[in-house]
């Protein structure tokens, strides 16, 4: 060992005697013991949150809320219509358009569809969610129910299952009586619609691809129950029947 070599070691040991000695006085203080204690407890307390995932922040959203409000009203009879699905999907489609900061439209559109067509959503916590979010807008929850009321008729009647979960819906949001009663009231018939050949070419027009023009009617004759503007609109008898013609006119010229 040359001499250079055992110099290090000599001074690595006399610093290492000198901490170490360092270390076993500010010990031998309590106060230091206590503050070194709870640095140790802290340090092992500290939990790093995880980034929520793409699915999770939409979940987490407004809009995503509002697809699983509507998503426990159309999967409450266990089976979706195909005009209640266009609406719905119609309505998820503006809801996208809105969440352009989340993310690309078509990545946000398919997550909301899949929160809509799951069947397991825990409908007073959504509800509960809503509110906060939406402020407790009054007009907003009540275009809410009336969309409910909306795709429970697609079908052209409101089956007891649907029914219960529309109430369900309209308790949780906090909706006075006197109006969901008036909602209820002015839904209550049996929208049943028969549309001819003749007719069918008429409600549809011109068009080069039938599923795309499909979309295209159902999307103009649904009330895109986002907008303000819509909120002193209601969604009519007359509209809802114009919505049931499509989907008959739909089903002739397809078959």
């Amino acid at each position: 060992m040359d001499i250079l070599t055992l110099l290090v070691i000599i001074v690595a040991g006399v610093v290492m005697y000198f901490l170490w000695n360092t270390l076993k006085e500010y010990l031998s203080i309590e106060e230091n013991v206590k503050r070194f204690k709870d640095r140790e407890f802290l340090k092992d307390q500290i939990v790093i949150e995880e980034e929520p995932s793409f699915e999770e922040k939409i979940l987490a959203s407004e809009y995503g809320v509002l697809a699983g409000i509507l998503g426990y009203v159309g999967n409450a009879d266990g089976e979706i219509c195909d005009l209640e699905k266009q609406m719905a999907f119609s309505l998820l489609d503006d809801m996208a358009n809105e969440m352009n900061g989340l993310g690309d439209k078509e990545e946000v559109l398919n997550a909301l569809k899949e929160i809509f067509l799951s069947s397991n959503n825990d409908i007073q916590a959504l509800c509960e969610k809503f509110l906060d979010l939406s402020k407790g807008e009054y007009k907003k929850k009540l275009k809410v129910v009336e969309f409910c009321f909306a795709l429970g008729y697609a079908d052209g009647n409101l089956n007891d299952t649907t029914k219960d979960a529309i109430l369900d819906v309209g308790a949780f949001l906090q909706i006075d009586n006197s109006d969901f009663n008036k909602i209820y009231d002015d839904f209550e018939k049996n929208y049943y619609v028969e549309v001819s050949q003749q007719e069918a070419k008429e409600i549809f027009g011109e068009y080069t691809n039938l599923q795309m023009r499909y979309e295209e009617l159902i999307a103009k004759s649904k009330q895109n129950i986002l907008e303000d503007k819509t909120h002193n609109k209601p969604i009519t008898k007359e509209s809802l029947v114009q919505l049931q013609k499509i989907q008959k006119a739909y089903e002739i010229l397809k078959s």
